[in-house]
């Protein structure tokens, strides 16, 4: 038999965005940490042989994607970012800012198999604060009636369990009293 030969032209080119360390849970009112859309070639490594502009999505009422650590109220939102050939990879930050059982994260540019992920919602007290607390006091005067409150990362009064809070103050005889 005679030996048969043919031409292959190689082409390197990406073919697929990913998620990279995005979060798996995310307390709502929280910024997530930074996490990564990046294109990649069909052997996985991060490439872009062009420029690319990724539409960013997620489904789950009040959530967005922001493009500092920050996330601060929906002011850094943002819907796309633009990859390219010296920039495969884009940070971003992710918000919940409603009480939702999950959220879907998606990514996707023309010519590219898109990248997705899912993010459960978890609602837990994140601070305490004193409402009403007063800013001066006079000297041997009790102070009128204030309260120390647990919030949510959204700022709303919430407690997801009993807490104990010990309460210190920092002025020679000064104290907390209960009446």
């Amino acid at each position: 038999l005679s030996s048969a030969s043919a031409s292959i032209s190689v082409t390197h080119t990406a073919v697929a965005l990913t998620f990279d360390s995005a979060p798996s849970s995310l307390n709502v009112g929280v910024c997530s940490g930074g996490f990564s859309v990046t294109a990649r070639d069909g052997l996985g490594n991060p490439f872009a042989d062009k420029s690319y502009t990724v539409s960013l999505g997620s489904q789950g009422a009040g959530s967005y994607f922001g493009s500092s650590l920050d996330c601060s109220n929906g002011s850094s939102a943002i819907t796309s970012v633009t990859l390219s050939s010296s920039t495969p990879s884009q940070m971003l930050y992710f918000k919940v800012t409603s009480v939702v059982a999950s959220v879907s994260l998606s990514g996707t540019s023309t010519g590219l198999s898109s990248a997705s992920a899912s993010i459960t919602a978890t609602h837990t007290s994140v601070a305490l604060t004193f409402d009403s607390a007063p800013s001066s006091l006079n000297v041997g005067v009790c102070s009128g009636a204030f309260s120390v409150t647990a919030k949510d990362g959204l700022g709303n009064p919430f407690a997801d369990k009993s807490y104990t809070v010990s309460l210190g103050s920092q002025g020679a005889g000064s104290y907390f009293g209960s009446y």
